[in-house]
C-alpha cells in the first residue's frame, strides 16, 4: 500500500504473504524526495511499526523549531541534523566538524524515525517552521546529510492515515482471532 506521494513523502508497506496473523509481518519504508527510505528488503512486525507510530502521530503539530526555521545559509543542514543526533543518539555516527546549535526543549518530537531493524543506522528528523517543515535525513555511513521541504502539515497527513491503515488491519487480525 502506498500513501502520500513519494516525489515529497510516501509510505509503502506491505503485507507478508506469510504474515504470523496479529503480527502482521510486512515491509515498510518511506519514501523521501523520490528515495526509498529505509531497508525495504527485510520483514519486520507492522504491529510493532504501530507502537512507535502512536508517538510520532501523538507529536503531530508539536514539531516547531524555533530558532531552527532560519532562512536557509544561516544554520547549515549538517548542523541542525548533528546537533539533533548528538542530542538522541550520542554514542553513533559521530562526527566533529559542526557547529553545535542551541536546541528547543524536547528534542525527541523531532525524531520521526522508528528504532525497528528497517531504519537500523538511518537517522531522520522533522521540524515544522511557520510555512513549511524540513526534513533531515542520513544513513550512517553517508558523506552527506540530505534535506527536503515538504508542504507544513504533509508529513502529518501522511503518517496519520499509514497508522490508520495499520491499526485497522491489527483490529481486523484481533477480530478474527477472538471470533475463533
Amino acid at each position: 500500500m502506498n500513501i502520500g506521494d513519494r516525489r515529497c513523502f510516501g509510505v509503502t508497506f506491505t503485507l507478508s504473504k506469510n504474515y504470523y496473523g496479529h503480527l502482521l509481518y510486512g515491509r515498510f519504508y518511506y519514501w523521501i524526495n523520490n528515495r526509498a527510505v529505509g531497508n525495504y528488503l527485510i520483514e519486520t512486525s507492522l504491529a510493532h511499526i504501530l507502537s512507535y507510530l502512536k508517538w510520532i502521530v501523538f507529536d503531530n503539530n508539536h514539531r516547531f523549531g524555533e530558532h531552527l526555521c532560519v532562512p536557509s545559509g544561516v544554520l547549515s543542514k549538517e548542523d541542525i541534523f548533528y546537533s539533533l543526533n548528538t542530542e538522541l543518539y550520542p554514542n553513533e555516527d559521530t562526527y566533529n566538524n559542526f557547529n553545535r546549535v542551541q536546541l528547543p526543549d524536547s528534542v525527541a518530537r523531532f525524531n520521526i524515525k522508528m528504532n525497528i531493524d528497517v531504519f537500523v543506522g538511518t537517522y531522520i528528523y522533522l521540524i515544522d517552521c511557520e510555512n513549511k517543515s524540513m526534513i533531515f535525513y542520513k544513513k550512517k555511513g553517508d558523506l552527506i546529510v540530505s534535506e527536503f521541504t515538504l508542504e507544513k502539515g504533509e508529513f502529518d497527513q501522511v503518517i496519520c492515515q499509514v497508522f490508520e491503515k495499520i491499526n485497522y488491519l491489527l483490529d481486523k487480525e484481533l477480530e478474527h482471532i477472538y471470533r475463533t
